[in-house]
């Protein structure tokens, strides 16, 4: 790919033939990373960050939406401190989870329990409506979002069976 036109931010800009103030394109002339005299980028194919990666404005997303995920086949009594936003939840027996004090302020944990068995967020750490303990059969899902950064407050929590 070669770097068909660029500027620095105070200059002058001369749009280029394909209408753009910056763009990306291969050997075909496929554009596939720009930006308009408006402001608006565009990339055609994928990206990714290795830091994060902020959006001031919205977010469109036009294929599906896929969050980092985990496979979590713990039983008994067990802490956790979430490292990835979706959990699928496998236990061998019934599972107890306290969900520990130490969250980013702002994120979203999902949770599923696929097993036949019975899932329980311990009421430490947690808000709810009741103050209640939270349980899960199996096919159920609960969304928790991290507020204050020691805290869950829970966003859903469905019966599907």
């Amino acid at each position: 790919m070669a770097l068909v036109e660029a500027g620095q931010a105070g200059d002058v800009q001369t749009m280029s033939a394909s209408g753009y103030l910056l763009s990306v394109e291969d050997g075909s002339g496929t554009v596939w990373f720009s930006i308009s005299d408006a402001g608006v980028a565009s990339l055609v194919g994928n990206a990714s960050a290795s830091a994060n990666l902020t959006v001031d404005t919205d977010l469109t997303v036009d294929d599906t939406f896929n969050i980092d995920d985990t496979a979590y086949t713990l039983t008994g009594m067990q802490t956790l401190t979430p490292t990835a936003s979706y959990y699928e939840l496998n236990p061998g027996g019934q599972l107890t989870i306290t969900l520990a004090a130490a969250c980013t302020a702002g994120d979203l944990y999902l949770f599923a329990n696929k097993a036949n068995q019975a899932v329980t967020f311990v009421d430490t750490n947690i808000r709810t409506t009741d103050g209640n303990a939270v349980a899960m059969d199996q096919y159920d899902t609960v969304a928790w979002q991290c507020v204050g950064g020691t805290e869950y407050y829970l966003m859903y929590n469905s019966a599907n069976q």
